[in-house]
Formats: structure tokens, sequence, C-alpha cells
């Protein structure tokens, strides 16, 4: 074999190294950048895929999905987004979410549920909201997750409620593998300079 053939098998065996490397670390939990400000992180429920690309047309941070499907076709999603980027506390995102919600859906009903808990155990408080005029909308459940410098709102959003408890405790897994980071971290996953 000479040179050449060589340093192309070389060079294709090591796009396909860094390909497969890329496609694993995809499954691992994903982790949300705002460059020199703050980081955070979310478990992967057994059986969801997740995508920043998908989420990025609805400008959005991050969506889950069940395994094999999409952002847009499966019944159950979960969305991610960030409410403030300034302090802000907890409480009164809260009621601009539910105050906004209504305002759109006369008939909306609002259930406080236990809090879910991070992986520090931090308590998350959750609205759990029916009765929307979009049918998409069947349930939603909102968590609310404070950190030092951002509200960051975690929504599940289902089309079909007979599938409400399992989803809910995917959530509830999510929101457990939670973790914050901000320039201060012991583990700056912030890329702060």
């Amino acid at each position: 074999m000479d040179l050449a053939t060589k340093l192309n098998q070389l060079v294709l065996g090591v796009a396909l190294g860094l390909a497969c490397a890329l496609a694993a670390a995809q499954k691992g939990p994903p982790l949300v950048l705002e460059p020199n400000k703050y980081s955070y992180t979310f478990a992967l429920p057994a059986g969801w895929d997740f995508s920043f690309e998908e989420a990025r047309p609805f400008m959005v941070r991050l969506v889950l999905f069940p395994a094999g499907g999409s952002f847009r076709k499966s019944k159950s999603v979960v969305y991610v987004n960030e409410l403030c980027q300034q302090p802000c506390k907890t409480a009164a995102a809260i009621d601009r979410v539910v105050s906004n919600a209504r305002r759109r859906n006369a008939g909306l009903r609002v259930e406080t549920p236990p809090a879910l808990k991070t992986k520090s155990g931090a308590a998350v408080p959750v609205r759990v909201m029916t009765g929307f005029s979009d049918p998409t909308q069947a349930k939603e459940a909102v968590a609310f997750i404070e950190g030092a410098d951002v509200v960051i709102l975690a929504v599940l959003t289902t089309n079909d409620a007979s599938v409400w408890e399992k989803d809910y405790a995917a959530l509830s897994a999510m929101i457990g593998g939670f973790e914050y980071f901000d320039c201060k971290s012991p583990e700056p996953r912030a890329r702060c300079q």
C-alpha cells in the first residue's frame, strides 16, 4: 500500500471516529451555555431524546421528545426557555406566565402540584394547566427553576392527556438531574473568561 492510500485510510478512520464520538455525545445530557454568564444541564429521561437544532426555529434553548420522534411530530414534548436574564424571582415569573396564559384562555385551570427537586435538592415549583383553546395543549406543566441570573422554564406539553403520568415522570427525572453553573462554580462549565 502506498503512503497516499495509508494517509487516506487514516484520515477516514479519524473522521469516522469523530462522527461516532459526536453521535455518542448527543445522547449525553444536554448542556445549555450562556458564555461568560452561566450554563445548565438536565438529565435525559429514559426513552427521550433532545435537540438544540429543532429548538432554534421556535426561539427556545432546548427541546426534548420521546425517542424516535421529533419536536414537531411527537404527542408530548418538553421545551426549555429562559424567562429573564437578569436578577428576577420565581414568584413573579409564575404570576407572569399564568397571567399571560389566562389572558389567551378564559377557561384555563391551574393546579399547583408538589414541587419537583433538582440534583442539589432545590425545590422547583410547577404549575399544571388545562383548558387551553389550542387542542395541541391538552395539558401542560411549567416548571420554574431559579438560577442566580435567570429563571429557566421547562415546559411539558401534550396533546394526549392519556400519557400524562408517564410524561410527567420524564419531566421529573429531567429536572432531577438539573445542575446550574456560573463563573463562580467549582466546575465552571459556563466558559467564563
